[in-house]
């Protein structure tokens, strides 16, 4: 299958999701602080737009970005000088200490999402906590 077919499965797929949700799930936290399951799917749907779309359809909506803007630098940078090691496939990258964890562990804690940190051990784990502040 082609990339871009990937891609608009996914983004269909997420659109059906999305279709289905009521108020209450609309208004759940998610798993990034702070955020809904609105704000969420608003940022994935808004990403596709360019700036001068992005404010025009903040615009329309009336509703306040959640976003911050520009956004942080990811944590992802925290993560230079450390060895990631998947438990779960053959997968490994970088040298320095240790990151050991499923793959999508090390992978959504560089997107900044520390509810994932639990998840991972070795000695590179508090190495990137003090380097990404989770």
């Amino acid at each position: 299958m082609d990339v871009w077919d990937e891609i608009t499965a996914l983004r269909l797929a997420i659109a059906g999701l999305l279709d289905d949700l009521t108020a209450e799930e609309w208004a759940k936290p998610s798993l990034c602080a702070g955020w809904t399951v609105r704000d969420v799917a608003a940022h994935l749907t808004l990403q596709q737009l360019g700036l001068r779309d992005l404010w025009a359809a903040a615009a329309a909506t009336q509703r306040r970005l959640t976003m911050r803007m520009p956004p942080p630098l990811p944590p992802a940078r925290a993560m230079r000088g450390l060895r990631l090691v998947a438990t779960d496939v053959d997968r490994r990258h970088g040298e320095g200490p240790g990151i050991r964890g499923p793959i999508g562990a090390p992978l959504l804690a560089c997107c900044g999402r520390a509810v994932w940190l639990s998840q991972l051990s070795g000695d590179g784990v508090e190495v990137f906590r003090q380097r990404a502040a989770l």
